[in-house]
């Protein structure tokens, strides 16, 4: 019999009772599948440390269940580091506000699926057949019943996300690496950190507020900015490049603000110290390249 361990923080029971019922229902109880907080896995009196153990020991597959809130857990990454070490393997599942391609180490190493996307779930069923060696007359499948899927909110605590840019330098795009090191060309350098305790999803690029009203400067170029479709995970920060080479001060001297923002709209605004300070040290750095005379 196939044995499935399923690790997931208390927050995330609902999530792991909904998949443990599913799995059962579609093989027709022809897999074993432990969940340590659906009262049945361990009873009033066991020891549950042990049973815990004795779980990840006989597990042929950990499914790990990763939530914006879960990966901060140090018995998730306990229970799925156990499972590894033993030869279990073990499968990430992303739910809620946590996106595959956000996975941090060591979870991301794994082949992680999506639990709302439905090619995903084919992809798990599938991995269930295979590894259990089940006949088609043994699978029964049945819909996946879970708990809706938790969004940002406008309501919600702002995150505490920060933003900075500084003045810096950057290779020549070419192939040739020595020309690349020797004409390093212009850039503004963004950055954005996430310093709460929840994932932000980036999405966009960097926008400009002109001043005087002048309207808003979207930098989402691919040759100049690249778009950022993203989880920001607390802790996480990312850098984004823009080039300057084709950029006089006149063009600077307009700009009011610079901000990033997340899929609902808010704005994280860089510090206006900073933009000051990066565009006056362009702004030196484009007079000394001027022809005397």
């Amino acid at each position: 019999m196939l044995k499935i361990f399923i690790s997931h923080a208390s927050a995330d029971t609902d999530i792991a009772v909904a998949l443990q019922s599913w799995i059962r229902a579609t093989f027709l109880g022809g897999v074993n599948v432990f969940v340590s907080s659906d009262g049945q896995s361990i009873s009033p009196g066991d020891d549950w440390r042990g049973k815990i153990e004795e779980a990840l020991r006989e597990a042929d597959m950990a499914l790990v269940i990763c939530t914006e809130s879960s990966l901060s857990r140090p018995w998730l990454g306990f229970e799925a580091g156990a499972a590894w070490m033993r030869g279990a393997k073990v499968v990430p599942l992303c739910y809620h506000g946590l996106r595959v391609e956000s996975l941090p180490l060591p979870f991301s190493s794994r082949q992680a699926l999506d639990l709302g996307r439905p090619e995903d779930m084919n992809a798990l069923l599938a991995l269930f057949i295979r590894e259990g060696g089940f006949g088609a007359s043994l699978v029964k499948r049945k819909p996946l019943s879970l708990p809706p899927r938790r969004a940002l909110s406008r309501s919600s605590q702002p995150p505490d996300v920060r933003a900075t840019v500084e003045f810096g330098r950057l290779g020549a795009r070419t192939r040739d690496l020595a020309r690349a090191f020797k004409e390093p060309r212009p850039a503004f350098i963004f950055q954005v950190e996430n310093h709460g305790t929840v994932p932000v999803y980036l999405e966009g690029g960097i926008d400009i507020l002109l001043k005087d009203g002048k309207g808003k400067l979207m930098l989402r170029d691919f040759d100049r900015v690249p778009l950022l479709r993203r989880d920001l995970l607390p802790g996480q920060s990312e850098q984004v490049f823009f080039r300057l080479d084709e950029i006089t001060p006149e063009q600077l001297a307009a700009w009011d603000s610079a901000f990033f923002r997340d899929q609902i709209g808010r704005q994280f605004t860089v510090r206006y110290d900073d933009l000051i300070k990066a565009i006056d040290e362009f702004v030196e750095w484009w007079k000394h390249q001027q022809p005397s005379g």
